[in-house]
């Protein structure tokens, strides 16, 4: 009994979770790419900003490769 309602609390927990982006088409965001090779593999961690701004343009230019790495 109390194996399956820890159940249905992880499974409300994870729909919770879950979300959609509807009406994106044409909407601008950043997004920043760490390419890495792990145990012989390409992995990526992917950042973004879409659902939070819009990407300004004064600081999105002012990332480049050096200070992204540096605050990795």
């Amino acid at each position: 009994m109390f194996g399956a309602r820890r159940l249905v609390l992880l499974a409300a927990a994870t729909i919770v979770a879950i979300t959609t982006a509807i009406d994106v088409k044409n909407k601008r965001y950043c997004e920043v790419l760490f390419v890495r090779n792990l145990n012989g593999s390409t992995v990526a961690d992917v950042y973004n900003t879409f659902g939070l701004n819009d990407c300004p343009a004064p600081i999105w230019s002012t990332i480049t490769p050096a200070n992204a790495k540096d605050n990795s």
